[in-house]
């Protein structure tokens, strides 16, 4: 089992990452420096690497002290997706700048060839309906909803390159997608199930993705 912890700290490290066996005893800890403190509410892998994504929901101590949200949305920070050898220490983890928005929930992740391809569900920032920002509380919840909805999104990361390309998969709501966990880090046939008006309704993705 891959697994992180982020600080909600001013202080580094940022993020501790970490690798337990089957029995559940931890195997490998590595400490990974961030430019500065982010919420990163998932990870990724693939049959090698572990993906980070580092998205500009920083941490805003100063903020708190005046009574505004302890984190905050920065896109002036940038996004990006860090690489890591799944066994490797934290200085090995390598970057690739995105698109900033929000992922909380990724579905899979794997290689192909020199390429590393993650599939996630993209917010264009970090949707307050589901923190603990006040005008999320209030009655106009669904009209933010509306307007900062998740769709199912690709990064492709070239190992060999480092180019990145990046873009939706189709225009619907998705959230809290599901694969067979099994398969996770594979390349196999992916199936999304999508958030349409309230409704789950699964889609089948044609071909290897």
């Amino acid at each position: 089992m891959m697994f992180h912890a982020y600080a909600v700290a001013p202080f580094q490290p940022n993020l501790v990452y970490s690798v337990a066996d089957r029995k559940g005893k931890i195997i490998h800890t590595t400490e990974i420096k961030l430019p500065r403190p982010v919420m990163m509410h998932d990870l990724a892998i693939t049959r090698k690497f572990t993906l980070f994504l580092d998205a500009p929901f920083v941490l805003d101590s100063a903020g708190l002290m005046r009574g505004d949200p302890l984190y905050k949305w920065e896109p002036k920070f940038g996004a990006r997706i860090g690489v890591l050898p799944r066994h490797a220490t934290g200085d090995k983890v390598r970057w690739f700048e995105i698109k900033p928005g929000f992922g909380v929930h990724v579905f899979n992740a794997f290689e192909d060839g020199g390429e590393v391809n993650l599939y996630g569900c993209r917010y264009p920032s970090f949707p307050d309906v589901v923190s603990f920002n006040p005008k999320a509380l209030n009655d106009k919840g669904a009209e933010i909803a509306k307007e900062n909805r998740p769709v199912a999104y690709r990064w492709q990361l070239n190992l060999k390159t480092g180019k990145m390309t990046e873009g939706a998969l189709d225009d619907f709501d998705c959230e809290f997608p599901r694969i067979e966990d099994r398969l996770a880090g594979a390349k196999k046939s992916l199936r999304i199930w999508p958030i349409r008006r309230g409704c789950p309704v699964g889609v089948q993705l044609s071909g290897e993705v």
